[in-house]
């Protein structure tokens, strides 16, 4: 059976070489013939050849399905069917733009022994995610850009910019894998603070409508001059685990878990940013825990949330022999108001509060950030 699937895709594909009437001549031939043996698994398989290769996407994609469906061991069907309907999937692109001003009360993250005081911040960020099909091959780009002002602590003022992209691969129907090298470039008061290059490949499972992934992530780190930094790799893997509807209908659990190693090390203005780099040569393990649900019939999400860190340093603490070990952790509540003024659009007030405990007592510290944001989706 295989050798006749095969013969017959060869001899379509020769019969269209010709001409355009010919293989339209063929065309209706072998749809004659499929109308008195429409489970005919060659057949099939010729007339999705002669289809695909005019461009009919859909009467291929119909005539293949029918095929395995007599057929559902023959893997190059399996390999055709899947290339067309790559084909017709539809490009998909969204846009998420963030604006928001929060009050940090330890923006600098100085220890509790030191004088604190708390400052404004106004941020932006943008977020673009774009898939299509390029040739035979489903294709993802993802990438960001964001930015902050400080209102008084101005040497705090930062941006990063930072994109992936690459292909992505069906291993079955609810399972893809997405390879995809990146780069990144991040200032600070002003000053380039670190370029990145990186390679990330995520493995991503549809479970009862929702989207589960493992990412791992490889970067090497070039730490910028100004800030006396040393090179480095970061390694870093994670999860994104989401639940829907599990204690009342609407609400969302998400379950963040995250184990990292960070080689640049530097100074700098002591704080702490989303993607360390003063200092380094650390491990951390730990995750973040969040729980969503719907009030008001939908019109208002209510939510909380919890993280812990824990941080093993390759240093030893001031005025000991001891390795540094931290111990970081972020209550959080938030208020979504969706759909705010028209569709795509939401208003969120969240709160978090860290607290840094390590056994070196000079990097002890607490901080309390609240703020309001607009989110626009695109």
């Amino acid at each position: 059976m295989r050798l006749l699937l095969i013969g017959s895709a060869l001899t379509a594909a020769l019969l269209v070489l010709p001409g355009e009437s010919q293989a339209q001549d063929d065309v209706s031939s072998v749809f004659s013939r499929l109308l008195n043996n429409p489970n005919d698994a060659a057949l099939n398989a010729r007339y999705a050849a002669l289809v695909e290769a005019r461009g009919d996407m859909r009467k291929a994609l119909g005539a293949y399905e029918r095929a395995l469906a007599v057929d559902p061991g023959n893997r190059d069907l399996l390999r055709a069917y899947k290339r067309v309907k790559r084909r017709l999937l539809p490009a998909v692109t969204s846009v998420t733009v963030e604006k928001g001003i929060s009050y940090d009360s330890n923006p600098r993250q100085l220890p509790n022994t030191r004088r604190r005081e708390g400052d404004v911040t106004f941020d932006v960020s943008a977020y673009l995610f774009d898939e299509r099909t390029l040739r035979r091959h489903r294709w993802r780009t993802e990438a960001y850009a964001r930015g902050q002002i400080q209102g008084d602590e101005t040497d705090l003022n930062a941006g990063e910019v930072a994109a992936w992209t690459g292909p992505v691969f069906d291993l079955n129907p609810k399972t893809r894998l997405h390879f995809a090298p990146g780069a990144a470039v991040a200032w600070l008061d002003g000053r380039r603070l670190y370029n990145d290059g990186s390679l990330r490949v995520t493995l991503e499972r549809v479970r009862r409508g929702t989207t589960q992934s493992v990412s791992a992530l490889l970067t090497y780190r070039d730490a910028g001059d100004s800030f006396n930094g040393s090179d480095g790799f970061i390694a870093q893997l994670s999860g994104r685990f989401k639940f829907n509807s599990k204690l009342v209908k609407g609400d969302t659990i998400y379950v963040l878990p995250r184990v990292r190693y960070s080689g640049p090390t530097g100074s700098g203005p002591g704080r702490v940013f989303s993607r360390p780099l003063f200092p380094g040569d650390f491990v951390e393990t730990g995750s973040r825990f969040a729980y969503f649900r719907p009030i008001r019939g939908g019109k208002v999400f209510i939510g909380a949330g919890f993280a812990t860190y824990f941080r093993h340093y390759d240093q030893t603490v001031a005025f000991g022999t001891a390795e540094r070990e931290d111990v970081q952790v972020e209550p959080t509540a938030h208020v979504i108001f969706p759909n705010v003024g028209g569709r795509k659009f939401d208003f969120r007030i969240d709160y978090r509060y860290e607290e840094n405990f390590s056994n070196d007592n000079t990097e002890d510290f607490s901080n309390h950030v609240v703020g309001g944001r607009v989110v626009k989706r695109f």
